[in-house]
């Protein structure tokens, strides 16, 4: 552990805090229609064939 017991930090969360609209980030700017890498062509995982890297 990190912490012992009597050491340990007190962690709250703000249930009551109200999310400003401003202080957001849109997620407009990610492309629904983008091909991710699992669906797109064949990926080699690699690319040395005895598994080498240098």
């Amino acid at each position: 552990m990190a912490f012992p017991d009597n050491q340990r930090p007190v962690l709250k969360t703000d249930i009551e805090r109200q999310i400003n609209e401003e202080d957001t980030v849109p997620l407009s700017h990610f492309d629904e229609n983008m091909p991710y890498i699992q669906e797109g062509g064949y990926c080699n995982p690699h690319p040395y064939s005895e598994g080498y890297v240098y």
